[in-house]
């Protein structure tokens, strides 16, 4: 167990980051840990799934890292108990001024967590809705998602009630959070985006002459994953010469896209899928972004580097996707569940190389006003009062 309780100046302020992996606190929350860092603020980074690496990444950003043992996925409430009680111990020792949970579980339990150890100032970031707030699907899983949206609303308002502000990504999660009653007036922050670090995504050569579609994910259904294999498979009959590659490891999700399958689509020739890889240098040799989603999103990261990477989008019209989106000018949007409709759009974009450039520089200046890490990470600090 990393040591919770590291010499720091008594007069820092002491912040705890609680995640739901080790891997996003590193390259989804790094940026705002350093700046956080470079301000004085003595930052704890509370995750599961920390190794070698990660542990050293998290400390060259300035922070400590500390293990959890906490589920991911799942309605385990035995586990999730124990996981509150691991928080609530962690808080106890490091006696922070503030938190900050980020994604369902830390942001419930963390919050419930610090309010229980009297931690002054306590913040949760909705990321998305995630997969119980969806809709569609089998009769059973309309009703398996009812039951779950039910205890996350009841988890949810307790745990917002606790929380001095709650930072959100999409408008329609704050609209539907408000219908639900789940927040006080005045205690959402929209950010529209956590951001992404501009210089790094930054396109280094041309795009490819053949059109070259990849989509980025965790390996579900809800991500699109066979909705997008299904476009593929239709423009790869009609002969058309273009990539597709799919990005994303294999995942624990009850809805996820076995190793058997995506192995055969590799064999079968519909597709490319070198698994879970560092992504900049596959976005250097696509041309077109595709993220056929129809989980409930906040503002989907792999679409904003993309956007950094001048490459136009397709998208659904689903919450957080469609914020990504200026139909016509930096991509095309299509309805969720749909593979007709995506096979259509990515038609299209491979027909028209002019549009492929032209959409590509508008998202770079899309991304260039609205998604970069800077000034997200400023607008949260500020509402920390940090």
């Amino acid at each position: 167990m990393e040591n919770a309780q590291p010499q720091v100046l008594s007069m820092a302020k002491r912040l705890v980051l609680i995640g739901n992996q080790a891997f996003s606190v590193v390259n989804f929350r790094g940026s705002l840990l350093k700046d956080l860092s470079e301000r004085g603020v003595a930052c704890f980074a509370l995750a599961p799934g920390y190794t070698d690496a990660t542990r050293s990444a998290v400390r060259e950003l300035g922070a400590t890292p500390i293990d959890l043992t906490l589920s991911r996925t799942g309605m385990d409430p035995f586990r999730d108990l124990f996981a509150y009680r691991e928080i609530s111990a962690r808080i106890a020792e490091i006696r922070p001024d503030i938190t900050l949970g980020y994604t369902p579980k830390p942001a419930i339990l963390g919050t419930l967590a610090a309010k229980k150890a009297g931690v002054p100032k306590r913040f949760a970031m909705i990321e998305g809705l995630g997969w119980a707030f969806g809709a569609g699907g089998t009769i059973m899983e309309e009703l398996r998602r009812k039951v779950a949206r039910g205890v996350s609303v009841a988890l949810y308002r307790q745990a917002l009630a606790a929380a001095d502000n709650v930072f959100f990504l999409n408008e329609a999660d704050v609209k539907d959070f408000e219908g639900l009653d789940l927040l006080r007036p005045g205690q959402a922050i929209l950010l529209g985006g956590i951001g992404v670090d501009l210089d790094y995504w930054t396109r280094q050569r041309p795009k490819p002459a053949t059109p070259a579609f990849v989509m980025m994910a965790r390996m579900i259904r809800d991500k699109g994953v066979y909705d997008f294999v299904a476009a593929a498979q239709q423009l790869r009959r009609e002969n058309m010469d273009a990539r597709f590659i799919l990005l994303g490891d294999l995942d624990l999700h009850p809805g996820a896209v076995r190793r058997s399958e995506l192995q055969g689509w590799v064999e079968d020739g519909v597709l490319e899928w070198p698994g879970h890889v560092e992504p900049k240098p596959w976005l250097e040799e696509s041309s077109i972004f595709v993220l056929p989603s129809f989980y409930r999103e906040g503002v989907p990261r792999s679409i904003q580097e993309a956007m950094a990477m001048e490459m136009p989008i397709i998208t659904s019209t689903v919450p957080g996707c469609r914020d990504t989106v200026e139909e016509g000018k930096n991509g095309l949007l299509v309805p969720p569940r749909d593979p007709a409709a995506l096979a259509a759009a990515m038609r299209k974009l491979a027909e028209r190389p002019d549009l492929i450039k032209e959409m590509g520089k508008n998202s770079r200046k899309i991304a260039k006003q609205r998604f970069d890490d800077k000034r997200s990470n400023r607008r949260v600090i500020d509402a920390l009062h940090l």
